[in-house]
């Protein structure tokens, strides 16, 4: 009887998390301005090339060290485009070491590690598409999600494109009911760092899995 009444209750727990994915917006949110100290050390320390392509941030609330990935172009010494997805990563939780922000010079001394992966420019090109539609137009990122369901330390996922003068953000939770699009969106967060970190020789099907998912995202997105 018990595990018959436990069966039921999760089932209704599933069901109601479908209906609050159903219910939330399909969209990114709007930066949340409450820990600017903290997303500013973040940028500073983690955001060190260019992402004209795109950059998806990964803020765990605690513990675990975040990560940055920028996907940018630039001109090779014969003038020609190159593409290169740039993760970065301390060696720490640097929330942790500045007290959110507000002790920024506690981090000077954490190491961080940056890896410089060259990307197709055909997945690079992907990546684009998928940061400037899910950031702009119908999908322009909207104020905080209103759900039924609250996850406490919650990761953040920001997602930006542009330039140092003018870019365009947004950013979610990370949390299981995530709506399809940035259900979709938020695989990036988990493949790029991946890309980055593997070998050469295993980059070209990571990069064409890349492809794939940017493309059926991009479908959703013309739908």
């Amino acid at each position: 009887m018990n595990n018959a009444r436990g069966v039921v209750v999760l089932m209704i727990l599933a069901g109601a998390a479908q209906l609050s994915a159903a219910a939330s917006p399909d969209r990114l949110m709007t930066i949340d301005p409450g820990e600017g100290k903290y997303r500013a050390l973040i940028h500073r320390r983690l955001c060190v090339t260019p992402f004209d392509c795109g950059r998806v941030i990964v803020v765990p609330p605690f513990q675990k060290s975040e990560i940055s990935v920028s996907v940018y172009s630039r001109r090779s010494a014969a003038g020609a485009t190159e593409y290169y997805a740039t993760s970065v990563e301390p060696a720490d939780n640097l929330r942790d070491w500045s007290d959110a922000g507000r002790l920024p010079d506690r981090a000077k001394g954490l190491k961080v590690r940056r890896i410089d992966a060259p990307i197709p420019a055909k997945t690079a090109e992907l990546l684009k598409q998928v940061w400037s539609r899910m950031l702009s137009g119908a999908q322009r990122p909207s104020g905080p999600r209103v759900s039924d369901f609250v996850y406490m330390d919650a990761t953040i996922l920001e997602f930006c494109v542009g330039g140092q003068s003018r870019s365009q953000c947004g950013e979610l939770e990370w949390v299981p009911t995530l709506p399809k699009k940035t259900h979709l969106l938020s695989d990036f967060a988990v493949a790029l760092p991946g890309y980055c970190a593997a070998r050469v020789d295993a980059r070209p099907a990571l990069a064409r899995k890349l492809d794939r998912q940017a493309t059926a995202l991009l479908k959703m997105l013309k739908s």
